[in-house]
């Protein structure tokens, strides 16, 4: 399922857990930094996949094909997307 995102002028916030529905995707223009806040989260940019525990955190740049992988892991992660333009910076690989 879709989380709700906080948004802003350019920049969206959002929280999600690993219930939420992922693809594999970029962004042109806008730039993520995945923050975990609790458990451990699989990340995959590029094809290499990253571990990260609670505390860790990823800045995706703009072009990188990235996807959040879900897993039998709990975790709860605060997305923060920089010069986001939404569903309309979002493309998939």
């Amino acid at each position: 399922e879709k989380c709700q995102a906080q948004t802003m002028e350019d920049t969206e916030v959002a929280v999600f857990t690993e219930v939420a529905s992922q693809d594999c995707h970029f962004h042109k223009k806008g730039a993520e930094i995945y923050m975990v806040l609790e458990g451990r989260m699989v990340i995959e940019v590029e094809g290499q996949p990253y571990d990260l525990d609670a505390g860790d955190m990823i800045v995706v740049n703009p072009g990188t094909v990235h996807q959040v992988k879900q897993g039998s892991t709990n975790f709860i992660c605060r997305v923060v997307t920089i010069h986001c333009g939404g569903t309309l910076d979002k493309y998939l690989a």
